[in-house]
């Protein structure tokens, strides 16, 4: 698939986020819960998420100026507006290191600008790309960020993840898309091209995903709780993939290596598999691209 060759090319691209230890909970640093510290925590909180705010306004003014350049024909066709718009948003954040309090708690923010640019194009990945530049230029290794408030579920979170995110509520397309390590754990259901292109680490679907998941990976696990779409493991070359539910058609379609696993029921196997494993219900069913 065309798609998936591209994404592909995308890694040389973009750098692998560097990891670190966890760093100490942000408001640890008061060792008096005392009213002046909680106040003075609140204040500080209030001028940085007001600084992050504005990092913020200045990423959405660069999308409105591109999409302005596409409406009088000058700008350009753009393949994957989602890595696009993650390098784009890494380039604003800079190397600057927020809060894990600081970016959970911008992800609280109701975002109804978001709702006033809802017409332009590939407006969709705004949000996700931008939390994804925030939480891989953290130091801290762990973030929670809830959807539940937002009217849309959010694409592109978990860019080239590489640390442990649990998002409380429903997660959108291409969740772990280019994801190099650490795990992502979503209590809710989750989009299509969910773990595209990944090389490591874990996605972990607490209920249904879309279609396309895990398309073109090469390393890492997905493990769905519910549910599959199509086309599941499509061009799949490593990596595991375990769905406790149903699967619907067209899995492990053009696949060359890794690991189905299937406990629900599936429709028909795909004509054409090139290598890998299929497992349904604990029995091999295709060995090496070959039915057993």
């Amino acid at each position: 698939m065309r798609r998936i060759t591209q994404v592909t090319e995308h890694r040389a691209h973009n750098t692998r986020p560097e990891t670190s230890s966890a760093a100490a909970d942000y408001f640890g640093r008061y060792k008096r819960e005392t009213y002046q510290s909680i106040r003075t925590a609140t204040v500080r909180e209030n001028k940085e998420l007001a600084r992050l705010v504005k990092v913020w306004d200045r990423y959405l003014s660069i999308f409105k100026a591109m999409n302005k350049d596409k409406n009088r024909g000058a700008g350009v066709s753009i393949d994957h507006p989602e890595l696009v718009l993650y390098r784009i948003a890494s380039a604003v954040v800079g190397d600057i290191s927020y809060p894990t309090k600081l970016i959970e708690l911008f992800c609280l923010r109701d975002f109804q600008e978001l709702l006033d640019i809802r017409k332009l194009e590939d407006n969709k990945f705004l949000l996700g790309a931008f939390l994804s530049a925030l939480i891989n230029a953290a130091k801290s290794s762990k973030f929670t960020l809830s959807t539940n408030h937002l009217d849309s579920s959010p694409d592109s979170l978990g860019t080239l993840n590489a640390k442990y995110l649990l998002i409380s509520g429903d997660a959108g397309d291409f969740l772990g898309q280019l994801m190099q390590g650490g795990r992502i754990l979503v209590t809710g259901n989750a989009g299509d091209w969910i773990g595209e292109g990944m090389e490591g680490g874990e996605i972990v679907i607490e209920k249904n995903v879309g279609s396309s998941a895990g398309a073109g990976m090469h390393g890492g696990r997905i493990v769905v709780n519910g549910n599959a779409g199509s086309e599941l493991g499509v061009e799949m070359r490593g990596g595991e993939i375990i769905v406790k539910g149903d699967i619907n058609e067209g899995f492990g379609y053009s696949m060359y290596g890794g690991t189905i696993s299937i406990e629900g029921n599936y429709g028909s196997l795909p004509d054409h598999i090139e290598g890998g494993n299929i497992f349904h219900k604990g029995r091999q069913i295709v060995k090496d691209g070959k039915l057993v």
